[in-house]
């Protein structure tokens, strides 16, 4: 286990972040070094950012299972199948490493829309992952539906426009269209990982984008690793924009979570 984690901290940054936030903390504010692996307290998450580039990974083939690779075969760009051999190695990594139990052992369900968890009895553990480029964002939860995505660059303007105006609510749209170059670039990515990452915590599909929450009224952060905290119908989370990436992290909460909810 010990080669395990070495293996996942050399190429990672983790942090230990809670649900809710009083104002707009650093994303720095809440990195941690002593994670141990045990599992977040209530109310808070652990964010793994992963540096996929470096991690070795074919000598890690065999933990994946028989679905996982017949998955991977179908694949054709070889570009994009390394790039998701690595995330699902790396995730059985992370979550062998909080239970205490061999990566190979680890069985996973699919929902309708695809969403892994875990096939456990008495489940501790909820997460959730995503990938861009070389870049994987994995959420760690104790208890929580939950939902995360991170973006890279999306500097077309027409295809966001086409994109905002097909799936975004029309206030959003009209925001987006208001704005030019970089601002606009910026409102485009943190909805579009908001609107993922909500879809991401319920289960449903990317297809029904269109369904997320009106986010039109958000406060829009634009200071670099600066955490945006929200509250939004029956969600919770933060978005961030740090080095090049767009990231969001909702969990689906219970109405009553969501009035007496602890502020930090």
């Amino acid at each position: 286990m010990q080669k395990n984690a070495e293996l996942i901290l050399n190429f990672s940054e983790v942090f230990s972040i809670p649900w809710k936030c009083s104002k707009n903390p650093l994303l720095e504010d809440f990195q941690t070094v002593n994670l141990n692996f045990e599992l977040p307290q209530r109310n808070q998450v652990h964010l793994w950012l992963v540096n996929l580039e470096g991690l070795s990974y074919k000598k890690w083939y065999s933990i994946l299972s028989k679905d996982e690779n017949e998955k991977l075969e179908k694949i054709i760009p070889t570009i994009e199948r390394k790039l998701r051999s690595k995330s699902r190695i790396a995730l059985r990594l992370l979550i062998s490493l909080y239970l205490k139990i061999k990566p190979d052992s680890i069985v996973f369900n699919y929902g309708e829309f695809g969403k892994p968890e875990l096939s456990l009895p008495n489940q501790k553990i909820t997460f959730n992952l995503s990938h861009s480029e070389n870049n994987l964002a994995v959420l760690i939860d104790s208890s929580d539906s939950i939902g995360v995505d991170i973006e890279t660059r999306n500097s077309n303007a027409n295809i966001s426009l086409k994109l905002a105006n097909r799936f975004f609510s029309e206030q959003e749209y009209l925001n987006l269209q208001a704005l030019k170059g970089w601002e606009q670039e910026f409102l485009f990515n943190q909805l579009w990982t908001l609107k993922e990452s909500v879809l991401k915590s319920n289960g449903k599909g990317i297809h029904l984008i269109d369904q997320a929450p009106d986010f039109s009224d958000l406060n829009i952060m634009h200071q670099s690793s600066s955490l945006n905290f929200f509250q939004k119908e029956n969600y919770l989370g933060f978005t961030v924009y740090r080095k090049g990436l767009w990231i969001s992290a909702v969990k689906l909460v219970l109405s009553i979570e969501l009035v007496v909810g602890v502020f930090f």
